[in-house]
């Protein structure tokens, strides 16, 4: 026999230690979570010989606990059964916040039962510790996976909380001047994608990643966003601003399928979504902006900029890319833009007014 297997059980979950009699070869721990196989090999193979190796390994298995998820429930296995099916149909960004809700929900109930008195204790810590928005967000999608299992009274308990919503920050003229001085020194490549974020409002971590060559129709004025990366999952165009041209003349030269920020090591795929919203932060933090500003506002910027130029809100809600009027005025107002400036120049002096 080449192998030794022993058996065990920690926190419910069958372990095998794979003990081969060939000290080269080495030692492990393997058991099963969600379906994968896992491993635990340090320290174990620091040993030459096999009765230390078995020393170390014993002692390995006494703090196993911290390394494996006890068994899991009826509940909690239907749960990650549902969300696993959902592959494919939802977003992969989707998917993966959705697996880190119910990863934090089973941490916390730690093996207790999934019912309405734990679910309230849940919710209850969870407003301490949670913006309202994040809150009412666990609670929008629990309450869907548990109607999906057949458990929809779970939260019948629990309210949505009133959120406050924070306006979205933009750069004022001082600080777009302060940046783009920073961002055309320091990092060309930065200022590239801040331009494409302001002029055409791609978003910068879910759609801008994923442009090619053969997005951007120089002759027409034109990038094509595709739908599976859009918002609004739909495939549609942005214009292309006559000031912003001159910089893509570079397309002309690259291939239709080159990514127009490929990754560092492979340019055969796209750069990281947070890459450049991390080397922005870098610059913000070291210039002092404080909370709320971040890639995300040149977009708001390109906005408030546009309306302040005349820039007509129907052309503007097309290159926003939003559904209706209503939607673009909402985006604005948000903003603190209120269409003002008729009102800031020609409201009468009230000295003045006389019959």
């Amino acid at each position: 026999m080449s192998e030794e297997k022993k058996l065990f059980f920690v926190n419910g979950v069958e372990v095998r230690l794979h003990a081969p009699l060939d000290l080269s070869k080495d030692w492990f721990f393997e058991w099963r979570e969600n379906g994968k196989r896992k491993r635990r090999y340090s320290p174990i193979n620091r040993e030459s010989t096999r009765k230390a190796r078995q020393a170390v390994a014993d002692h390995v298995l006494q703090n196993l606990e911290q390394y494996i998820l006890p068994c899991k429930n009826v509940d909690q296995s239907r749960v990650e059964v549902y969300v696993e099916s959902m592959h494919g149909q939802w977003r992969h960004s989707t998917l993966v916040n959705v697996r880190s809700i119910i990863k934090i929900l089973f941490e916390w109930l730690d093996g207790k039962e999934l019912n309405r008195k734990n679910l309230e204790e849940f919710f209850k810590h969870l407003s301490k510790q949670r913006h309202s928005t994040t809150y009412n967000h666990y609670r929008m999608w629990l309450s869907r996976i548990f109607a999906a299992i057949d458990r929809p009274g779970l939260l019948v308990n629990i309210p949505m909380l009133k959120t406050k919503k924070t306006p979205a920050r933009y750069f004022q003229p001082h600080q777009i001047e302060k940046l783009r001085n920073v961002i055309q020194e320091e990092d060309p490549q930065l200022w590239l994608y801040v331009q494409f974020v302001f002029y055409c409002f791609i978003r910068p971590s879910r759609e801008l990643p994923h442009i090619k060559a053969s997005n951007i129709m120089l002759e027409e004025q034109k990038i094509l966003v595709w739908a599976e990366r859009s918002k609004n999952k739909k495939t549609q165009y942005v214009t292309i601003p006559n000031v912003f041209m001159s910089c893509l003349e570079f397309v002309y030269d690259m291939a239709p399928n080159d990514y127009i920020f490929p990754g560092l090591y492979d340019k055969s795929k796209p750069i990281g979504r947070n890459t450049m919203s991390a080397r922005h932060r870098r610059i913000l933090k070291r210039l002092n902006f404080g909370r709320g500003y971040c890639l995300y506002s040149w977009k708001h910027t390109g906005a408030i900029q546009a309306v302040k130029n005349g820039i007509d809100v129907v052309q503007l809600m097309i290159q926003l890319r939003h559904h209706s009027l209503q939607e673009t005025h909402k985006y604005l107002r948000q903003m603190g833009v209120q269409d003002a400036t008729t009102f800031r120049s020609q409201m009468p002096d009230l000295n003045v007014i006389s019959r």
